[in-house]
């Protein structure tokens, strides 16, 4: 999701409301990019507490899936 929204810009290309006076277009670019890196960071530590745990969780290179 906060990848596929900022490419659509027709959803959120307008001025109103405005925060600290920064046009509405400004502020939620920022904010997807805020909400992108909190939802990387999220499944990197899923990621990681799975691997610690010995859990398998993506395939190798030349591996079969499935």
């Amino acid at each position: 999701m906060p990848i596929v929204l900022p490419l659509m810009p027709v959803i959120y290309n307008r001025v109103d409301p405005t925060l600290l006076g920064m046009p509405f277009f400004y502020w939620c670019q920022l904010g997807f990019a805020f909400l992108a890196s909190g939802v990387i960071a999220f499944v990197h530590k899923k990621v990681t507490a799975a691997r610690k745990q010995g859990g398998k969780t993506v395939a190798t290179a030349g591996e079969r899936v499935g």
